[in-house]
């Protein structure tokens, strides 16, 4: 598909695309034609304004040179075409030619061949061509879900050409395309970020500024947020979960509940105890904690043994939660709880108590109550990846174990794989040495016991940096 992007090879052979009739000898035919197909798409008649279109264009494409309507009438034609039919050749030809329309006038525009009423500069015909990108993408991503790396492509030639003029009907296809991106590699975080940052820019600008379109921009920057809040774990540092989660509280400064949301999301996006802010937060918190730990242990321990593992294990109190655990287990049935409570156990075994064999035991109990659920193997992964067993050569071989795990949960988990995967990548320069497997008489593919308490057999691979 060609976009804008490539516009000088794409429009090199393509000059005519911006002929007018005013010098045409068929002027008044293109004129007849172009009054008759202008009233038949009101009339929402497509067939008779698709045979008259087709005259006007031909003679045409630019019409009387002030206007773009033999294009962009071209595109709602092809999309009604396009709607009418089944068959995957034709939506296709349909669709690639309403992309072309939009590529027309945007030519046309960037070469100034269409006039601009009141318009003197380069500046003004580049924001025209923004907007047609722009309603170009609208249909790319809601008409036609055409691939996202084009619909990025165009969405943020759009951007630039448009800039604050952007409008809102692009935002959600440049959030989705940004997700996407970022999910299959192909976008950084970086940009993710510098197109997120002009998005709010302009939402912002239009929300304070727009009284006739402002609530559509504030509408699309929230689906935008929503879509982006997918990955932005990944993209973003503290101080932008900062800039999001403190105004909560501004809001509803007298909730300890909500003091210790935000404090503990802040936790998890990294941000330093030391900072100021989470400092602010802090005392606060933690005297909610105590007041809600002993709330719950008073109310509920001795009725729930679950609540009251968990709570001993905030404590530090690791082997009494296991027990709590236990009593746990043996008084529910419940597949669910069994897995979750079997799981808890393996956690505090593996990571606190590094009881690893135990740990490994409790996790595979867990997978047992739930067997499409990953995060048992993520933590024996886990395990046998920090375990330090034995020489050089079996912790590597431990990393194979561990990355089968990784793959293993994300093949019955999808909620998993975004873990698994990182963690895969993490290790992946840390399997055995090609050499060293060499030495030892391996070659890929053989199958190799795992020594000390992993005790797993393998198959060999090896990393591919020597």
């Amino acid at each position: 598909m060609v976009s804008l992007i490539a516009l000088p090879s794409f429009y090199a052979s393509l000059s005519a695309q911006c002929e007018t009739w005013n010098e045409h000898p068929r002027k008044d035919e293109a004129e007849g034609a172009h009054s008759i197909y202008r009233q038949a798409i009101k009339n929402d008649n497509y067939k008779l304004a698709l045979e008259n279109w087709r005259t006007a264009y031909e003679i045409a494409p630019a019409a009387d040179g002030r206007r773009d309507y033999h294009f962009t009438d071209g595109a709602k034609i092809y999309k009604w075409l396009y709607q009418q039919t089944e068959d995957p050749a034709l939506k296709k030809a349909y669709r690639d030619s309403a992309m072309m329309m939009f590529d027309g006038a945007a030519y046309c525009y960037k070469n100034q061949s269409i006039n601009l009423a009141k318009c003197s500069d380069q500046s003004c015909y580049d924001k025209k061509v923004g907007y047609i990108l722009g309603r170009k993408v609208y249909e790319m991503y809601y008409t036609y879900n055409m691939p996202r790396n084009l619909i990025f492509e165009n969405a943020k030639k759009a951007m630039e050409l448009a800039g604050n003029d952007t409008e809102y009907i692009v935002f959600e296809p440049m959030a989705a395309a940004l997700v996407s991106g970022f999910k299959n590699g192909t976008i950084d975080a970086d940009e993710v970020r510098i197109q997120h940052g002009l998005l709010k820019q302009t939402a912002a600008d239009h929300i304070a500024n727009d009284p006739t379109y402002g609530q559509y921009y504030e509408s699309s920057i929230s689906s935008v947020n929503y879509k982006i809040s997918e990955i932005e774990d990944e993209v973003y540092d503290c101080d932008y979960f900062l800039d999001k989660l403190l105004p909560q509280l501004e809001k509803y400064p007298d909730s300890a509940s909500l003091i210790k949301e935000v404090y503990e999301s802040l936790l998890e996006q990294g941000c330093d105890t030391s900072r100021q802010e989470m400092q602010a937060l802090q005392e606060p918190y933690e005297a909610y904690m105590v007041e809600y730990r002993e709330m719950v242990r008073r109310e509920l321990a001795k009725t729930n043994p679950g609540i009251a593992a968990r709570l001993l294990y905030e404590e530090g109190k690791y082997q009494e939660a296991l027990d709590k655990y236990q009593e746990a287990v043996e008084q529910t049935d419940e597949s669910d709880k069994l897995a979750d409570y079997y799981f808890s156990m393996a956690s505090i075994l593996g990571r606190k108590l590094k009881r690893f064999s135990d740990a490994r035991a409790k996790a595979l109990k867990a997978a047992q109550y739930r067997t499409d659920w990953g995060q048992p193997y993520l933590l024996i992964g886990d395990l046998y990846a920090s375990s330090q067993c034995g020489d050089a050569w079996n912790q590597r071989l431990t990393i194979l174990a561990a990355i089968d795990k990784y793959q293993y949960a994300r093949s019955i988990d999808p909620e998993s794989t975004k873990a698994a995967n990182r963690r895969i990548v993490r290790y992946t320069n840390s399997k055995p040495l090609q050499s060293e497997g060499f030495m030892r008489g391996y070659e890929k593919g053989d199958r190799v016991k795992v020594g000390c308490w992993i005790g797993e057999t393998v198959s060999l691979r090896f990393s591919k940096a020597q």
